[in-house]
């Protein structure tokens, strides 16, 4: 698997992930998403130096997307599989390699808040080297926060 940063001509692609009915479901804003709204927001992520955000591909074939958002002492990570690659184990694979190239940028430990009830990810995370910490309430909704130092 190889990582490539996001680029501006991601934007259908990234899209229409972010769109997916389980993707929705899973996020911690449920809401579908308009063009404009994933477009201004892609944009500034691709321009924010506190942000790393790639597409991990394989065999020409792009399998999926992790995004680090840095903080002060952390950072956030979100991951999205492309549906057409799901169930096929990418998950892990796509957090376990994505975060070397992580690590070659920043060196602050990696929060994952994931729904209580997403039993595929937590998973994968659980498989990819996160540390689960804790039970909490975030963003309105049951989680768990994993950590990967």
């Amino acid at each position: 698997m190889k990582f490539r940063r996001v680029i501006k001509e991601d934007l259908q692609l990234t899209y229409s992930w972010a769109n997916d009915p389980s993707v929705r479901q899973n996020s911690y804003n449920s809401e579908k998403i308009s063009l404009d709204e994933h477009k201004n927001w892609l944009f500034d992520k691709i321009n924010d130096p506190d942000t790393l955000f790639l597409i991990g591909e394989e065999n020409n074939e792009s399998i999926g997307q992790l995004r680090f958002e840095r903080f002060d002492n952390h950072a956030i990570i979100g991951i999205t599989v492309a549906p057409s690659q799901r169930g096929k184990g990418y998950g892990a694979k796509i957090l376990k390699e994505g975060l070397k190239e992580y690590s070659k940028l920043w060196k602050v430990p990696v929060h994952a808040f994931i729904k209580k009830d997403n039993i595929a990810s937590i998973k994968a995370f659980e498989k990819a080297g996160f540390v689960f910490k804790e039970e909490l309430n975030y963003r309105g909704h049951p989680s768990k926060l994993y950590v990967w130092k």
